[in-house]
């Protein structure tokens, strides 16, 4: 398995170099590529006399130098890093299309990047970059928040409409297999429209096609109901709170360009204000996966 973690050396992005370091070791062959992105400083063809710009090559080194710095100084104690990383360095200033090209060429199977869970203003100028990631990227994308406190992974929420449930299941658990983690499945109704009415036989029909991949005492359903229809954040946090999972899954379709600008995504809104790690995952990567 492999996970790309980007950072830029702020806070944010320290928290999601703890969560990959902390995941290295609790996924025994995981490789995690640390990624950062920068344009260099190239030379003009004429320069004042006595003025020295360093080499594209020294630059380099230097900020490779940094990024090893700044890993090391990210672990919760002080000790040698763990086997399977690797730094990568790239001289751009488009740092989501850096991230997505190394995530196909490399064939990751999910990337790990901070959030600030800041106010909307500062999710628009800061959180360009992972939202873009979120949308395009060809692999889940877990984020990590700011004040996160790293805990064992043994409990998983997973948010679903109860349609594609047992695949959702299988996917996530073949991806997090080796944690032995517990599977909160978490359904939260009324919504409109709604696709599938919670009732005892849909969620019994479920449990034998999940059971069929995963052992029948590591899930667990829970059906909220809210007050008023539509109220599907409001219900997940109040869940949320009384679980206390370590990590939420949440699953999200692939959106266009007219879906972004007139409606918002679930997903990134949870992502971006929750104080857990998310995992979020389009909905077309099921079918790859399958």
């Amino acid at each position: 398995m492999k996970a790309i973690v980007p950072f830029d050396f702020s806070a944010g992005s320290r928290s999601a170099v703890k969560f990959g370091l902390y995941l290295s070791r609790q996924m025994e062959g995981l490789e995690l590529e640390f990624m950062y992105c920068s344009p260099l400083v190239h030379a003009p063809r004429y320069v004042f006399s006595g003025v020295k710009i360093p080499s594209l090559q020294e630059q380099k080194n230097k900020i490779l130098s940094e990024m090893k710095q700044f890993v090391s100084r990210s672990q919760t104690e002080p000790r040698e890093l763990p086997p399977g990383i690797s730094f990568h360095f790239e001289d751009t200033s488009q740092a989501a299309q850096a991230i997505l090209e190394a995530a196909k060429k490399g064939k990751a199977d999910v990337i790990i990047m901070g959030t600030t869970g800041e106010s909307n203003i500062r999710r628009i100028l800061m959180g360009s970059t992972t939202l873009k990631v979120m949308e395009e990227a060809p692999c889940p994308v877990l984020t990590v928040p700011l004040k996160h406190k790293l805990r064992a992974l043994k409990t998983v929420a997973l948010a679903t409409e109860l349609v594609n449930t047992d695949k959702e299941v299988a996917f996530v658990h073949h991806l997090l297999a080796p944690l032995q983690a517990h599977y909160h499945i978490v359904h939260v109704h009324p919504v409109f429209p709604q696709k599938v009415v919670p009732s005892a036989e849909v969620v019994g029909r479920l449990t034998s096609k999940i059971e069929k991949n995963v052992d029948p005492s590591a899930f667990t359903f829970h059906i909220v109901k809210t007050k008023e229809d539509n109220q599907l954040i409001e219900g997940l946090e109040k869940e949320l709170s009384r679980l206390k999972p370590a990590l939420l899954v949440m699953f999200h379709r692939h959106r266009n360009w007219l879906d972004k600008l007139i409606s918002r995504s679930e997903t990134a809104s949870v992502a971006f204000h929750t104080k857990i790690p998310v995992l979020s995952v389009r909905t077309d990567l099921l079918k790859r996966g399958s």
